[in-house]
């Protein structure tokens, strides 16, 4: 099958050119709030565990 590079080359920029008008009438919606984190209650255990031997 033979392909020409100019219809390839044309076909990219008319998707490029299609894509960019579709995302031109998105909005970005409002961020989600993280949960609260809990109150501190221990301190964090990695580098206090003792090593495993077996």
């Amino acid at each position: 099958m033979k392909c020409d590079l100019g219809m390839v080359v044309a076909l990219g920029s008319f998707a490029l050119t299609a894509g960019l008008l579709a995302l031109g009438g998105l909005t970005p919606g409002p961020l989600p709030e993280p949960p609260e984190a809990g109150p501190f209650t221990k301190g964090w255990e990695y580098g206090t565990v003792p090593p495993e031997t077996e």
